[in-house]
This record gives C-alpha cells, structure tokens and sequence, in this order.
C-alpha cells in the first residue's frame, strides 16, 4: 500500500484539506494528517486533529501534500523542517503535491524552477518561478499542483490515481461525474 502525508498549519483550508484525506482514504492509500501541532485551527476556525506532528517521519511517505489557504502557504514557506521536507522527497523522486497558495512553499524550496504549476488565482503574479498554467490541475512528473477550493476533488482522484488506486469506483459512489459534469464519455 503507498502513503500520503498531508501538512497542515495554523489557517489551511479545510474544505481542500478533509476532501484530499477523504478521497485518497476511500481509494485505500494509507493518507496520514501531519501537523504543527496536535489540533490545528484551519482558515474558517474548524480545529483538526492531527495524526502525527510534522517531523522527517514525512519522508518515509511515496507522497506529500500541502492543502492551501493563506496561513497555511505563509507556515509551509517558513517552516525549515518542511523546506527540507519538500527537497528531499523531490530528490528521492517521490511525488511533491501543493494546491491554492500553498505553490509558494514549493517556490521557496527551489521545486518550480522550469517547470510547470497552477496556483490559486492571483498566485501567477505573486510566483516568479516555473510556467503557470490555468488548469485546475498541472502534473509535472512527480510535481503535482492544483488551483482554489473547487479544484480539490480532482485534484485528490489525481493524487490516488498517481499512487495506482482505481479511483473509478469511488467516483462511482461519490457521484462525481453527475455532480462535477465531469462525464466519462457516452
């Protein structure tokens, strides 16, 4: 079985942060909640708990991921356990996820440089790294990113799919082609 690590501080986004654990759960990636403290307070004041605290244990994971949200993105860019986090696991080839505002942490890590990202809207201008894309997901061999809020579930089935999960019977039962208008083509 792969693992995920999601990276949470203070002022994530909580809608994209429980969707990506919610998703890569049900499509049996073994998905575990790092963060700075053992309850963290997201963006709209709903405390997670979290199942670990963010330390090189992240590293023994296939991939790491970074939910957005303004304190969120502004706690990962500082944070220089995360830092080297980040330029390890793209050192030892392993997958480097960010959505939202959270592409500045992986600016600050030197992961953009030629390559291709998206970003919450905005974050364009803010990034002088790497070649923006306005998708709601960019893949960029193991450099995963993806846009705002509404990007997160195809972001997550992207993220399952990349650690080998069929994600077709969860967005099955999770009616993600009539909701999304994502149709699977008549």
């Amino acid at each position: 079985m792969k693992n995920a690590a999601v990276l949470i501080a203070p002022g994530f986004e909580e809608g994209e942060t429980m969707t990506i654990v919610d998703i890569l759960r049900r499509c049996d990636i073994h998905c575990t909640i790092y963060g700075t403290s053992k309850e963290v307070e997201g963006a709209h004041h709903i405390v997670l708990k979290s199942d670990a605290p963010i330390s090189y244990d992240v590293l023994e994971n296939d991939m790491v991921i970074l939910p957005g949200g303004y304190g969120q993105a502004d706690a990962m860019r500082e944070n220089e356990e995360v830092q080297h986090i980040l330029k390890q696991m793209a050192k030892d080839n392993k997958y480097v996820c960010a959505m939202c505002a959270s592409p500045i942490a992986l600016e600050k890590a030197g992961l953009l440089e030629n390559r291709r990202y998206t970003a919450y809207q905005g974050y364009d201008e803010k990034i002088k790294a790497g070649q923006y894309e306005k998708e709601a997901v960019v893949t960029d061999g193991h450099l995963v990113t993806a846009g705002g809020p509404a990007c997160a579930y195809a972001f997550a089935y992207t993220l399952a799919e990349l650690l080998g999960a069929d994600s077709e019977p969860v967005k099955e039962r999770m009616v993600y082609y009539n909701t999304f208008d994502a149709g699977k083509g008549d």
